[in-house]
């Protein structure tokens, strides 16, 4: 069963950026996954428009800050 963020990494509506961090955080070192699925909210909150609320769960997390830098 695929999860939302792997979803994501194959829609061409995703920025390119976001599609990149969100490989990284299913990809890379369960230390950083987090903070790339933070990454990839901050993206999708800031070039789609999308809420922070609305990117942080599309992304898989209940509580990030995308707002913050």
């Amino acid at each position: 069963m695929l999860h939302m963020p792997e979803l994501l990494i194959h829609s061409h509506d995703v920025p390119l950026a976001a599609r990149a961090a969100l490989t990284s955080a299913i990809s890379g070192p369960a230390d950083q996954r987090r903070s790339n699925l933070i990454e990839a909210a901050r993206i999708l909150h800031l070039d789609t428009g999308l809420d922070c609320e609305d990117a942080c769960e599309l992304v898989g997390l209940s509580d990030c800050d995308c707002d913050a830098s």
